[in-house]
């Protein structure tokens, strides 16, 4: 009696990604794995925490723009002059505080992005890649975006196991 044998092949335990000409290697061991998910997990918190900034700040000029424009209708007589250059000051203010929150975000970006890539490729990998994107944290973005995309489709279990069901499927149709 011939015994059924099912043959598995071992899926890939890495992804390479070639990234201006240089191939990095990722691996899918738990320990890379955990540590990759928990740096992307500290770009989302930054970002999440960043709008949520740019948010609080919008609220906040919303609010004294109205309260400005109150004050000064409700002066026994009220200068539209006066009240467009309290508001024109208003925006000058709001503006470098809005400028200051995307200049510091970037910078704190930057930091976040090279240290996923040095868990994810190696230390030293995370500056290489942004000389490659000629020091620009908005290029080195996109870079990352693409990576954790393709990490995180190349790491779904889910996704593995729906592709692996539909080959069964195949076979036993005979497709």
């Amino acid at each position: 009696m011939a015994d059924n044998v099912v043959k598995l092949t071992i899926p890939q335990d890495h992804l390479n990604f070639e990234i201006g000409g240089k191939t990095f290697t990722a691996s899918f061991a738990d320990k890379s794995v955990a540590k990759f998910r928990a740096e992307a997990l500290n770009i989302e918190k930054a970002e999440i925490k960043n709008t949520q900034e740019v948010d609080r700040l919008a609220t906040e000029v919303s609010h004294k723009k109205a309260q400005a424009r109150e004050d000064e209708y409700n002066k026994v007589k009220p200068n539209e002059v006066t009240l467009q250059k309290t508001l024109a000051a208003m925006d000058r203010e709001y503006n470098r505080k809005f400028v200051h929150i995307y200049d510091n975000a970037a910078e704190k970006a930057t930091v976040q992005y090279k240290a996923y890539l040095d868990e994810l490729f190696g230390k030293g990998s995370g500056e290489a890649i942004y000389k490659m994107c000629s020091q620009s944290s908005n290029v080195l973005a996109k870079i990352v975006a693409q990576i954790i995309s393709n990490m995180t489709q190349a790491t779904n279990l889910a996704d593995y196991q729906k592709r692996y069901e539909e080959e069964i499927a195949a076979i036993k149709t005979g497709e």
